[in-house]
């Protein structure tokens, strides 16, 4: 992390303190970025909808290297998600993606292990026009596949077949279609 300018890293929090260090984050005016999604969860006397990080003990934080001590020494936050020695940048694309997906309430699974790799396309249609992602056939649906490689996530975007267009053949080997 060297100079001046702002770029996106991923932060590896606390367990279950995303929320609280988003807010105080936000008061310090550094900018965070936690995407939440909506979760069922039961208690012994009622039922409720709850915003619950999409990425469990992650927060994305753009910054540059006069905020990195204060980020790091904060009292929530483990340390920066790291390639080597330095911090891993997030590229601006995909934090856009992210933020459109999202925003769009666009049908989103979480990955739990590493899918076989398809064929790469391109959207050309809907919210997420111009961005590219991998194809794969996930319980007979098709979804375009968006990996975070920073930490090691995936999301799985339902999208219809129309909307994209294909821009490199799927391997040999792999059994997906699109």
């Amino acid at each position: 992390m060297v100079g001046r300018e702002y770029k996106w890293y991923v932060l590896y929090t606390r367990s279950q303190h995303e929320k609280q260090l988003h807010r105080d984050f936000g008061r310090r005016c550094i900018e965070s970025y936690l995407p939440l999604a909506p979760s069922i969860r039961f208690w012994s006397d009622r039922t409720k909808i709850v915003d619950m990080p999409l990425f469990p003990n992650y927060l994305f934080v753009r910054a540059s290297c006069r905020e990195y001590t204060f980020i790091d020494e904060h009292r929530s936050v483990i340390g920066f998600v790291k390639t080597g020695r330095e911090p891993s940048e997030v590229p601006d694309s995909t934090m856009e993606m992210l933020k459109i997906a999202l925003n769009e309430k666009m049908e989103l699974l979480r990955c739990r292990e590493e899918p076989v790799k398809g064929g790469r396309v391109a959207v050309v249609r809907g919210p997420l026009e111009g961005f590219e992602g991998e194809v794969i056939d996930y319980c007979g649906k098709n979804f375009l596949l968006i990996e975070v490689k920073q930490i090691s996530q995936c999301l799985m975007v339902r999208i219809n077949t129309d909307s994209v267009r294909i821009i490199e053949e799927k391997p040999k080997h792999c059994a997906l279609i699109l």
